[in-house]
């Protein structure tokens, strides 16, 4: 029984809550057919959204574009005629147009959870094989980067799609350049040029965890269409390779294009941590519900005979054509077997079911690049403002939406910063993770046996020994129970409540019951048991029986800002926020786990326990910094000595890679200079964006001096 059939879904706008939203987890890892947050250990994610296709490479047939037949000759003809300068000035006008910070917004109150941003290279690197710069002279990633914080701080994971390789990887115009099957496969130059790419790619995002993983190349092929072969798995192991020399964490794709017959196990090359991905177009039956509906079975049921891979299964690219039957069938075949899928796409000029948003004039913002003026050019690109001239597909939006509210572990905003003290009153959609559920702003529906709910960092005070939960169910299924469990869904279980009829599913009543007495600081999970249609969920509050709960941190609703008492240093054994120079932002536990291995980053102070450190003096100049939340030690993984190394929380052991000397820098500020390698705490790429991860490198600059502050 369905939540649908129970009370009616809002707007999923309704859904973003307040407050700031806690990081993504550690590194997205492949478990089995299944891909889980905190390393491969933690929840079930599953990537569902949509394809940025048309920002970096255009296709004539979907983006404003006139006077070239690719985007490479797009370039060559703009450079012709206003030189480079002006080419570029020109492409930047439209992507800063065609993709802005609303345009994040709207997917994620679509409910997404990712998106497949298609690479083009030659908007990072020339032809020649040169890297395009920025004004400090790195190799110019910052469209990407730009992409990537978006959809951090709008709770989306990022799949980078090398969608136009150096030469062409298929001789299609969605790959940048027509002409053959491209010149990839017969050009060492080229193909020296995409191993390049992927190294330096890899390397900048490769402490990042927003990014989900690698699409090694999008649907290569020697003689196009015609499905992967040999040569394509030997490049696709070329480049696993050349990524896994300098990212040990990130998950590979590599596509089949249309099938699992055109890919081979990942263990006949040694392939660990990937995804396969295919793209599936039923064509010529657009209107034809059964012919689309059957393919879609056909699908699946390939998939069976091929279950031994044990790896996950993607659809990178899809579209079901003119029938919303056809999508609905689909979306809900492809969520039931675990799948994960980005459609194809999310804006153009006007093309029907093929875009989420359409443009309402297209023909008056499209350039004739060969023949209009510069200034004709620019003001056309930079019409493309989805709230100015783009219009919502309404049907797919309203499917988008239907599917992207059932069974997805969505991580969730919160509006909250720090802990939820369990005594106060806590709207049941206001979890940070689900699997299974539907919800709007009035509550939890579809909660089936198996399904859970996850709560975070709720503060049960020095003991609760009741919970009080506001429910509703039907006569016909009352009867089933909700377990609560601490810190997993099966972890230690402390309570059962059997929902009681309370007379309809829109018949609220509050159940209060009994649990063993609990205190501390836990992420608490409800999981629904007995079969379907257990309840619907209001609220949940926690009860003292004595009267005498306290709470174990301080109130919540703490400052925004990183408190403002800087010290001339740390005092052994007190705690501390520890605070960057350049950003003001604060060093973080990431998802505020509490397991080994858990990536550091920088944050916005919110008096959260995982922005909170003991300091512990070692003696001999050397420090130790524990965090409140966890117990653990700042770590440099892997014990390395490089540049780039990862900074993580580790079980305490004293080792040399957990212990740092604090060198006076003035104003109160000091390196963190671990000892076994003489490299210092660092934000890459001295960023000051809430979520940039925390690596060791050579001492030097703001971005690695540290101030300790009383929380």
């Amino acid at each position: 029984m369905k939540l649908l059939s129970r009370f009616a879904l809002l707007p999923l706008a309704a859904l973003v809550l307040a407050g700031t939203a806690a990081a993504h987890s550690s590194f997205l890892k492949v478990d089995g057919r299944l891909v889980r947050n905190q390393n491969g250990s933690g929840d079930p994610v599953y990537l569902r959204g949509v394809n940025l296709g048309g920002w970096q490479v255009h296709e004539t047939w979907m983006s404003p574009l006139a006077g070239a037949s690719d985007d490479y000759t797009m370039r060559k003809t703009l450079s012709q005629r206003f030189g480079d300068a002006g080419r570029d000035a020109l492409i930047n006008a439209y992507q800063d147009s065609y993709l802005q910070e609303k345009d994040f917004k709207i997917l994620s109150e679509l409910g997404m959870s990712a998106v497949r941003l298609p690479i083009y290279y030659l908007n990072h690197m020339n032809e020649d094989g040169s890297w395009k710069r920025d004004a400090a002279g790195k190799i110019d990633f910052r469209r990407i980067e730009w992409v990537v914080a978006m959809a951090k701080k709008y709770r989306l994971y990022v799949i980078l799609d090398l969608h136009g390789a150096p030469g062409s990887q298929n001789g299609a115009d969605h790959s940048g350049r027509i002409g053959g099957s491209g010149q990839l496969w017969n050009n060492t130059g080229f193909q020296n040029q995409a191993l390049t790419f992927w190294r330096e790619l890899a390397t900048r995002f490769r402490n990042e965890p927003t990014v989900a993983g690698y699409d090694l190349l999008n649907e290569p092929s020697l003689n196009y269409p015609d499905p992967a072969t040999r040569p394509v798995l030997d490049m696709y192991n070329r480049f696993y390779n050349e990524i896994r020399a300098v990212d040990p964490n990130h998950i590979v794709i590599m596509e089949g294009i249309w099938d699992w017959t055109a890919i081979t196990r990942p263990s006949d090359y040694g392939w660990t941590n990937v995804i396969y991905e295919f793209h599936y177009y039923n064509w010529g039956n657009d209107s034809n519900y059964q012919a689309q509906a059957s393919f879609v079975d056909g699908k699946i049921a390939q998939e069976k005979q091929y279950l031994s891979y044990n790896v996950p299964h993607y659809v990178g690219e899809f579209m079901l054509f003119n029938l919303q039957s056809s999508w609905e069938y689909a979306l809900g075949k492809y969520n039931a077997a675990g799948w994960h899928w980005t459609s194809w796409t999310y804006k153009g000029t006007n093309v029907g079911n093929w875009a989420l948003y359409n443009s309402t004039n297209a023909g008056a913002n499209t350039p004739n690049v060969a023949t209009d003026s510069y200034a004709t050019i620019e003001s056309k690109w930079r019409s493309w403002d989805v709230e100015k001239n783009m219009a919502p597909n309404t049907m797919l939006t309203g499917v988008f939406k239907a599917a992207l509210t059932g069974r997805n572990s969505l991580i969730r905003n919160l509006p909250y910063e720090g802990s939820w003290r369990a005594i106060d009153k806590l709207e049941a959609e206001n979890f940070y993770a689900q699997s299974g559920v539907s919800f709007d702003a009035a509550g939890i529906g579809s909660f089936d046996a198996g399904d859970w709910l996850r709560y975070i960092d709720v503060d049960l005070g020095s003991g609760v020994d009741r919970l009080k939960l506001r429910l509703a169910v039907d006569a016909a299924y009352a009867g089933k129970q909700i377990e609560l469990h601490l810190d997993s869904p099966t972890g230690a279980q402390v309570g059962t409540v059997t929902v009681p009829n309370t007379g309809g599913w829109s018949t609220f009543q509050e159940i209060t019951t009994p649990i063993q007495r609990s205190s501390g600081v836990h992420d608490i999970y409800l999981v629904a048991k007995g079969g379907l249609g257990v309840a619907n969920l209001d609220w949940l509050q926690f009860e003292d029986s004595t009267g005498t709960n306290t709470p174990t941190n301080p109130p919540t609703n703490p400052p925004t800002n990183p408190p403002t008492n800087p010290t001339t240093g740390p005092v052994s054994g007190q705690t501390y926020a520890i605070v960057a120079k350049h950003s003001g932002r604060a060093l973080d536990v990431r998802e505020r786990s509490a397991v080994d291995g858990a990536a550091l980053q920088q944050w916005s102070y919110g008096g959260g326990t995982n922005q909170q450190w003991v300091a512990q003096s070692s003696g001999n100049g050397l420090w130790q910094l524990r965090s409140v939340a966890s117990g653990r030690c700042v770590d440099i993984t892997g014990v390395s000595t490089a540049n780039g190394a990862a900074v993580q929380q580790w079980a305490c052991t004293g080792g040399a890679n957990q212990l740092f000397k604090l060198e006076d820098q003035g104003g109160g500020y000091f390196y963190l200079r671990a000892s076994h390698s003489n490299k210092c705490l660092d934000v890459t790429n001295v960023s000051t964006l809430d979520g940039a991860a925390i690596q060791q490198w050579d001492c030097g600059g703001d971005n690695a001096r540290w101030t300790f502050r009383a929380p």
